[in-house]
């Protein structure tokens, strides 16, 4: 059905704007509009995609998505399987999942590569400290065997 993640991602404020922003485009809707009860089919699509993702690629439970879209857990239920039957039949709910799955991978690898030349910086501080550390060492045996 829907492919499965290889590792649970931890939901952040970060992932919700960027997601957010994506169904803002796509369902022509405001995403602080988006959870304040509007009946209208492009809020109601938006909601939906936007609970899906939770659950399909955040792994959270039901009342925890309610906690974020402030919708008792049953409504949170419902309109995930109504998207899961959607995915299904209809292709523009599966592209846009698609889409947003892939705009969260590659959001996901610029962190990565962030935290990575983060890491890198601080590992040739701590190389060049040693380095400076080791010659100063070494110069001060030269001066000894010399002196």
């Amino acid at each position: 059905m829907i492919e499965e993640n290889k590792k649970k991602l931890k939901f952040s404020n970060y992932f919700h704007e960027v997601i957010i922003e994506e169904l803002e485009k796509k369902f022509n809707v405001r995403g602080d509009e988006m959870f304040l009860g509007s009946r209208k089919k492009n809020f109601i699509q938006a909601k939906r995609m936007y609970i899906f993702v939770l659950r399909t690629i955040f792994e959270l439970s039901l009342e925890e998505i309610g906690g974020i879209t402030n919708l008792h857990h049953a409504s949170v239920l419902y309109h995930y399987r109504q998207v899961e039957f959607f995915y299904k039949t209809y292709i523009t709910d599966s592209e846009t999942y698609k889409k947003i799955v892939s705009i969260i991978d590659s959001v996901t690898l610029d962190e990565k590569i962030d935290a990575l030349e983060k890491q890198n910086r601080v590992n040739n501080l701590e190389l060049t400290k040693l380095y400076n550390l080791k010659k100063r060492k070494n110069d001060k045996k030269r001066k000894e065997l010399f002196a």
